[in-house]
């Protein structure tokens, strides 16, 4: 799941795109999340007690619309054996200042051994669905293009592209979040409930990535990196370049997380 989690400042006040605290029991420090059986979610988790932030997120957020599409293109990294993890990179719209988020994109995990996949995930706060696959074959090194459109009445069209061998899947859904954000993310995915660690992925690079069919605003106060809930940052994303693209390039594994535990949480749990 894809939700968006991020961890509140100590003693300040949550920035206004934190929607609703749940406050949970402590978890052990130890726990892990199970991966027999997963469920995966992408939504924006934020987590209290952290010096600077956590965040499930790192990437862009375009904000000061009403979007009816995103798009944005990418390379499938190749994750290595030093360190597992799951992770997720994606476009789609909502989900990091509401309880809505739909989107798709491409896993690229290591846990006893490397996996790939193409996904879609529609989330809003009555209905969080898990992340569905697309019966697609991607592998690291492959170019995909991705893109969520809204079409005729509340029906939207999330669609993957594998460039590399030609193969396109798309999947219709009723959605009727705001469109208020679209977002270009590389994530730590949500398994079982909790923030995985960070797989050594090197480096992600989007291009071409357009809002509401023009390129996008990509500015420094709407990015932000990966970051667990020990402050260990997992990643870095660069300033905009081309115009229109960034990229996410891979410094720790750091730990997984639970949001649970006196979190924020918007639509991003995947």
């Amino acid at each position: 799941m894809h939700r968006f989690a991020r961890k509140a400042l100590a003693g300040t006040a949550v920035a206004a795109v934190v929607v609703g605290t749940l406050v949970a029991g402590a978890a052990s420090a130890s726990a892990q999340p199970s991966h027999v059986g997963q469920l995966f979610s992408h939504g924006h988790a934020k987590a209290a007690a952290a010096a600077s932030g956590a965040s499930n997120w790192s990437g862009y957020v375009q904000q000061g619309a009403t979007y009816s599409s995103v798009s944005g293109s990418w390379t499938v990294p190749q994750v290595k054996s030093d360190a597992s993890g799951y992770s997720s990179t994606w476009v789609g719209i909502d989900g990091y200042s509401d309880e809505y988020l739909i989107q798709t994109g491409t896993t690229a995990n290591y846990d006893g051994g490397a996996s790939y996949n193409a996904w879609w995930e529609v989330i809003t706060p009555s209905n969080e669905l898990p992340e569905e696959d697309f019966s697609m074959t991607v592998k690291p090194g492959n170019s995909i293009s991705a893109s969520v459109t809204k079409g005729s009445g509340s029906t939207w069209t999330m669609k993957l592209t594998d460039n590399s061998t030609g193969v396109s899947k798309s999947k219709s859904y009723s959605f009727n979040g705001p469109a208020s954000t679209a977002e270009w993310i590389q994530e730590d995915t949500d398994v079982d409930g909790y923030i995985s660690s960070s797989p050594d992925f090197g480096k992600v690079s989007f291009t071409s990535c357009d809002a509401n069919g023009s390129a996008a605003t990509l500015g420094s106060d709407t990015s932000f990196p990966l970051e667990d809930d020990n402050g260990v940052v997992e990643d870095s994303v660069s300033g905009p370049t081309g115009g229109n693209g960034f990229t996410a390039t891979y410094l720790a594994s750091g730990s997984d997380w639970y949001p649970g535990d006196s979190v924020t949480r918007t639509a991003s749990l995947r």
